[in-house]
């Protein structure tokens, strides 16, 4: 084969493999609203809330995360999903102090490990779940 007619091969062969690979990443896009965002009174972490919508199903998520420091010894983020269920539900995070983060929501009951001691803490944090009033 001559060289042109392998590089016309090749671009075709690019271009279609590009367009599928593109249509793959939308065909699984993700679309979050964030509910809520708030850092620990000692602003060392952060927690955010969002309910997630993917192929026409819908989740709630929530996420704790350290905040890095400019001078400090540790840049690096590093983060805990503490919440993921398949429901759209009401979630409220509250700090009762810089190292207690107590999630509460009606879907808690479909948290899996939250009632294992050692997914009741990360880093520092003590982490508890309490149910409210009503259904996801």
């Amino acid at each position: 084969m001559s060289r042109t007619v392998t590089s016309s091969l090749l671009a075709v062969a690019l271009a279609f493999g590009m367009s599928l690979s593109l249509a793959c990443f939308e065909h699984a896009k993700c679309d979050d609203k964030v509910l809520s965002k708030l850092k620990s009174p000692d602003g060392k972490y952060v927690v955010t809330a969002a309910h997630r919508m993917c192929q026409g199903s819908e989740y709630t998520w929530v996420k704790v995360e350290t905040v890095p420091s400019w001078f400090g010894s540790d840049p690096v983020i590093r983060d805990k999903i503490i919440m993921s269920v398949p429901v759209k539900a009401p979630v409220t995070t509250v700090w009762l102090d810089s190292t207690h983060l107590e999630l509460v929501s009606p879907a808690v009951d479909l948290i899996k490990g939250k009632d294992d001691p050692y997914e009741n803490h990360w880093l520092d944090l003590e982490l508890s779940y309490r149910r409210s009033i009503g259904g996801p």
